[in-house]
């Protein structure tokens, strides 16, 4: 059975149950292959992990698996969303920890639990991403707390490059850093960035901008200028190394400098963003005018600047979203035209798709600017593209489409959200009538 089949199949095997439940005896044929769990009632239903639901009921929160049996009971005020395998949760003004067993890891008794978010690239020897890292917050006290591991045991991590490895903290008026393992550098300085960016981190001591390494030595002088509001706001490109180079300011106008300090791209642009790919976008006022340019890294202009407005998306391979007089094209790194500035809007860029606004209606187009999808939608959601299928709505209901445009789930739905497990994927839909359906998942 193909996916086209099976979900056809599905649909089917749903709309028969909304309707007449008692249509559908024990042991037909769509019951055996699906056989819809029905949930039905719940104030709210949140996907969580893999086969584990987040549902409201009564105004409290539980967890559900994907076969309707309550993992835990519906006691909570709320249950955030899963950091890997754990979840905070909440009674009161209380947090805690929660396993996706349904066990309390961490007691709800503390005043703030805010998650790690560990950069992708970290892991350990058996792959382990950090996923059980936390922030636990009482009083003026700050501790990280790692639940799969003894507080305080330090962890023989290999990583790349981590930016999130140190975050930011606050004393007192002045900033400093703390770590996974609760290491800290002294809050010493005015400001600071919030993360470190390839091993470094810029701050400000004296009113002047310097960078100091993951030890807290200084690596780079405190010798460049500090505008609260350019280090403050200027949050794509000034004072954050990327791919070697770091955008500062000199007399109002950015520049680069590298690792050492040095200026390889002089101060000339009135705006500037990190690098990606060899490539970084720059800007410079014509008249009461912005305009964008896209240089490498050595300074060099690929696309000079005509374009209001340039962003470089990563994805295979990367491309650049470009605007001028409100309307939106494509290019590539190397400057190449892939479609002209026609569309009312580009989103999101993923498996070599672009979502689409044209007319007011949504669609996709690929990496060369080809229609895959017509412009005839409310909107279509790229997250199931690697899967062949995309949520869509349509006059203001949802259902589900392919690549060649076919309808596999009919516009009936006021809200549609997936997951998938293993090669099965499960469906949770809003209608009428029924404030959440959460359907089983279907095999393909």
């Amino acid at each position: 059975m193909n996916l086209k089949q099976a979900i056809l199949l599905f649909t089917a095997s749903l709309l028969g149950y909304l309707s007449c439940s008692s249509c559908t005896s024990p042991g037909t044929e769509e019951e055996a292959l699906f056989k819809l769990d029905k949930l039905v009632g719940y104030e709210q239903i949140h996907i969580g992990i893999d086969r584990l639901f987040r549902v409201k009921e009564n105004g409290k929160w539980g967890l559900a698996d994907i076969s309707g049996k309550m993992v835990t009971p519906c006691v909570y005020d709320w249950i955030d969303s899963f950091q890997g395998k754990y979840a905070i949760v909440r009674n009161g003004n209380a947090w805690g920890i929660l396993s996706s067993e349904g066990k309390i890891v961490l007691p709800i008794e503390h005043e703030q639990i805010y998650p790690f978010y560990p950069d992708y690239h970290w892991k350990d020897r058996e792959g382990y991403r950090y996923e059980s890292v936390f922030y636990v917050k009482n009083g003026e006290k700050l501790e990280v707390v790692n639940i799969s591991r003894r507080r305080g045991e330090r962890s023989d991590a290999e990583h790349i490059d981590a930016p999130y490895d140190y975050q930011l903290k606050k004393e007192k008026g002045k900033y400093g850093y703390v770590n996974y393992k609760g290491d800290t550098i002294p809050c010493r300085y005015e400001n600071a960035r919030d993360t470190f960016s390839e091993g470094l981190a810029a701050v400000v001591l004296n009113h002047r901008i310097g960078f100091i390494n993951k030890s807290g030595a200084v690596e780079i002088p405190f010798v460049f200028e500090y505008t609260e509001f350019d280090f403050n706001f200027y949050q794509y490109g000034l004072a954050r190394f990327s791919e070697g180079l770091c955008a500062m300011t000199k007399h109002g106008k950015f520049g680069y400098i590298n690792k050492a300090g040095e200026t390889v791209i002089p101060y000339v642009y009135d705006d500037a963003n990190c690098f990606r790919h060899n490539r970084a976008v720059v800007y410079k006022n014509f008249g009461n005018r912005q305009k964008a340019a896209l240089i490498d890294n050595k300074g060099n202009l690929v696309i000079p600047f005509k374009y209001d407005y340039i962003a470089i998306h990563s994805g295979e391979p990367p491309i650049l979203f470009v605007m001028t007089d409100n309307k939106w094209g494509l290019c590539s790194l190397q400057g190449d035209v892939l479609t002209e500035c026609i569309f009312d809007d580009l989103y999101f860029y993923a498996e070599g798709l672009v979502q689409v606004k044209k007319g007011g209606r949504q669609g996709i187009i690929d990496n060369k600017g080809r229609t895959v999808i017509p412009c005839d939608y409310d909107w279509v959601n790229l997250d199931w593209a690697k899967e062949g299928f995309f949520l869509t709505k349509k006059d203001g209901k949802w259902g589900c489409i392919n690549s060649e445009n076919q309808v596999l789930i009919p516009f009936h739905y006021d809200s549609i959200t997936c997951c998938k497990t293993g090669n099965a994927f499960a469906f949770c839909v809003t209608v009428a009538g029924k404030k959440s359906i959460l359907a089983k998942r279907f095999q393909t």
